[in-house]
């Protein structure tokens, strides 16, 4: 076990800033002294032989430091690759129906995936009901199809009567509202439910999250067998969401500048439609609240619809052709270079709202700014949407700060980020640190090159891959008065390289019982390929091993989700699985000592921390964390599904890697065939 310790003494003051020790002298281990419950760490700094000062702090302890993901129910080729395993488990004759967990055991950490088990019968034939997701409630009504077909896939002849069965919000059972007969059906059948007829059985106006379930009992021609199935769709009226992406609320320093970020998509996580993005208009209005008690509007920040090819390039070809004056080229070339330049600032400031929806953005914090609201308006030609985000400043009564910038759009595995670090006050050098996953990479102090009351200090890091996919960058220094003062910003990374490719050659073997598979990716990658049914693949999408379940079961490792800005995307009709984007952000501990727990930091120190009102109550010697509004929570109580803190902060921002019950609810339609259960209704 590794730990680091920064002490500063009356021994140093001297130096104006903040000793690091790193202590790898102990290369044992711990052994049995390690606990569930964590470590005291204490810390004794002397003069000589007189003992100066004296702290003793908690540290927990876990037993997580790998990635463990389990996909059900496919065969894995994995090219030899001795991280991904593939076992099979046989069930009972008779199995007990229900939640069943696969439990995995790695060097003492211990993960366990959930899965629904259910009976299935093979059935001379199987029907299969088709229906969307989701139904927007504006649509003429319910469509979908059905097919009944042998397993040999071929088409089954018969007849079959439909019965049309909603479940209104707020109540547990399914009531039919009409039945339809088909008298001949073979292959492929067309149905459709009228939204109106929707309407007029429902007990309640609106319809939004009613659940329509259509369900066939089909009858084979020639034996008279009868196979009943049943899908069904949720009815939703989408609205628009705007809101920042990050933690709440947002922590500025008066007087530096802000970074942060919004994103818009559809309440459900659809993302907005790309040619939606391109024609809107997003309004970010700023105001602060001054030491006076005065309110000041900001400069609005304004993003407008993007403006098309006012001059395209064939033109110049054409006017090339024609005869035209010298005056004209000349015009040309001035509307040709503003066009470019145009172009430029949408790459590098609009490309990313047109196509994903996020917007970054950076704004001026006056130096008497007590409190800010963001004021967040999105238009379009079919809706709108707006939100607010409040922000508060950074706790310190002398007005000292640290402030971590970045002029590095995208930090990548194998290149250098370019960091400044700004202070409103006179020092001449400051110590920093990189973390990642919780643990210390790296620790140094740099020399400041100015000289007065204030500057601006560039650092260059260079990407380990060991701090993927997210690093944390903090700042100490201790004034010649004593204060501690610190910031920190979380970086988000990303790999370098050409992502994977593959191509499947399915005309190599005739006989379709083999297929090739080429992969191109950089040196080192790892690669999985899964195979299965198309129907069993879009039912088990849960189970799947995806880039986002990776992505999460990363940052789990970090002390606090907190510090993660992230957006999720998911797919309404189930057409791709769940994407996570996260963001480099800023500092959002609202003082000192919070900023370096949120971290995964602790301090012993005899500076001074200047604590804000309603903290400094809990008892951190035995492991106690500030809510920020006088209660206490544990490091190990983080994201435990049970609310410690009165506001809620140990329970903000959390990740799941898991299919848990109540995710797998809401994943989407479903089919049953001869009362088999293949996957979960919604509840």
């Amino acid at each position: 076990m590794e730990f680091s310790t920064m002490i500063k003494g009356p021994f140093s003051r001297s130096s104006n800033s903040l000793r690091s020790i790193i202590s790898n002298s102990y290369d044992g281990h711990f052994g049995n002294q390690i606990t569930p419950e964590g470590l005291h760490l204490k810390v004794v700094g002397r003069k000589g032989s007189a003992e100066v000062f004296r702290n003793t702090t908690f540290v927990s302890t876990t037993s997580k430091f790998l990635i463990v993901l389990v996909e059900m129910a496919r065969p894995i080729f994995n090219g030899g690759q001795n991280s991904v395993v593939e076992l099979s488990m046989g069930t009972p004759e008779i199995p007990k129906e229900g939640w069943w967990r696969v439990r995995v055991v790695a060097a003492g950490q211990v993960e366990e995936h959930p899965f629904f088990l259910t009976t299935y019968f093979t059935t001379r034939f199987e029907v299969y009901v088709d229906l969307p997701y989701y139904t927007l409630a504006s649509e003429e009504g319910i469509k979908g199809s059905f097919r009944a077909i042998f397993r040999t896939y071929m088409p089954v002849p018969g007849n079959a009567t439909l019965t049309y069965s909603i479940r209104e919000r707020n109540t547990t059972t399914y009531r039919d509202i009409a039945t339809q007969l088909v008298p001949y059906a073979e292959g492929d059948h067309d149905f459709l439910l009228p939204m109106d007829a929707i309407m007029d059985n429902a007990e309640e106006s609106k319809i939004h999250g009613m659940d329509v379930k259509v369900q066939v009992n089909f009858q084979y021609t020639f034996l008279g067998t009868v196979v009943n199935a049943y899908a069904s769709t949720r009815i939703i009226e989408p609205t628009l969401k705007v809101r920042t992406i990050g933690a709440s609320p947002i922590v500025f320093k008066p007087g530096m500048s802000l970074t942060t970020a919004v994103g818009v998509s559809y309440d459900d996580l659809e993302p907005l439609e790309e040619n939606r993005l391109r024609t809107s208009t997003l309004i970010i209005s700023p105001s602060i609240v001054s030491t006076s008690g005065s309110t000041d509007n900001l400069p609005k920040i304004v993003v407008e619809p993007k403006k098309e090819d006012p001059l395209p390039w064939k033109e110049f070809s054409t006017m090339r052709r024609q005869n035209v004056t010298k005056q004209d080229l000349l015009r040309f070339d001035e509307e040709r270079t503003t066009r470019l330049l145009q172009e430029l600032a949408y790459k590098s400031t609009f490309a990313r709202y047109y196509k994903e929806g996020i917007f970054e953005f950076s704004i001026d914090i006056p130096k008497e700014a007590v409190s800010l609201l963001l004021s967040v308006t999105y238009q379009d030609a079919m809706s709108s949407a707006s939100g607010v985000a409040k922000g508060v400043s950074f706790h310190s009564p002398n007005n000292q700060y640290l402030h971590i910038t970045s002029s590095t759009p995208e930090a990548v595995v194998g290149t250098n980020a370019i960091f400044h670090v700004r202070s409103n006050f006179p020092m001449k050098k400051f110590q920093y640190m990189i973390l990642a996953k919780g643990i210390l990479i790296y620790s140094s102090s740099e020399e400041v090159s100015w000289t007065g009351l204030e500057g601006v200090q560039t650092l260059s890091v260079v990407v380990a891959k060991e701090m993927y996919p997210r690093f944390t960058l903090v700042v100490v220094h201790m004034t010649s008065d004593g204060e501690l003062v610190t910031d920190s910003m979380y970086v988000s990374v990303k790999m370098q390289g050409a992502m994977a490719r593959m191509h499947l050659n399915q005309d190599k073997d005739h006989s379709k019982r083999t297929v090739e598979a080429g992969i191109w990716a950089p040196a080192g990658s790892f690669f999985a390929l899964s195979c299965d049914r198309i129907a069993n693949h879009h039912l088990q999408g849960q189970n799947r091993i995806t880039t986002a379940r990776l992505l999460k079961a990363s940052l789990k490792m970090e002390p606090h989700p907190r510090s993660i800005a992230f957006k999720k995307y998911r797919s309404r009709e189930g057409k791709w699985s769940e994407t996570l984007t996260t963001l480099s952000t800023e500092n959002i501990g609202t003082w000192s000592l919070s900023a370096l727990h949120i971290s995964g930091l602790h301090l012993a120190s005899d500076a001074r921390v200047h604590q804000p009102f309603s903290t400094g109550m809990c008892e951190t010697e035995v492991g106690f964390l500030e809510c920020g509004d006088g209660s206490c929570y544990r490091q190990e109580e983080i994201c435990d599904g049970r609310q410690h803190c009165t506001n809620g902060e140990d329970e903000l921002q959390c990740l799941t890697t898991q299919p848990y019950e109540e995710d797998l609810r809401d994943a989407g339609p479903v089919w049953r065939s001869q009362g088999s259960l293949t996957n979960l209704t919604r509840k």
